[in-house]
């Protein structure tokens, strides 16, 4: 409960740009798969103002290094691909899902275990950051 309200107070506490301009809704991770080092976690992601808006960057306490990929279709084959930056529009929403847009987690620190959370830190172009709490959900 201590971690849930930790996490709360960090989005409270974050720049104008997270209060302001972005709601992120529906955030959750999935447990490890086990002997993987990998992980992955989603959200969506609406912009509520009238610029575009540009994620340059993705963190968190739980991996070395964590990036935003995507899917896409080439020569028939299906592959993922790291997005260094995604802008979005005003009024657009982004949905991180399975199949499209996920944070991947890479170089997992330990399991990602069902009930835990960690701390997802995003920046933007205006040097502006925002963490939100992650709640890992069960597969």
């Amino acid at each position: 409960m201590l971690k849930l309200f930790f996490g709360l107070a960090l989005m409270v506490s974050s720049g104008a740009i997270a209060q302001d301009a972005l709601t992120i809704t529906d955030a959750r991770a999935k447990e490890s798969i086990p002997g993987s080092n990998n992980g992955v976690a989603f959200a969506t992601i609406k912009n509520n103002s009238a610029a575009t808006i540009v994620i340059k960057s993705v963190s968190s306490n739980v991996s070395k290094m964590t990036q935003i990929h995507t899917h896409k279709m080439k020569d028939g084959m299906m592959s993922m691909m790291h997005v260094p930056e995604l802008a979005i529009a005003p009024n657009e929403q982004v949905v991180f899902q399975s199949g499209g847009y996920h944070f991947m987690l890479m170089g997992l620190k330990q399991p990602l275990s069902q009930g835990e959370t960690f701390n997802l830190t995003i920046s933007y172009d205006n040097n502006q950051t925002q963490t939100i709490l992650i709640p890992i959900e069960g597969r």
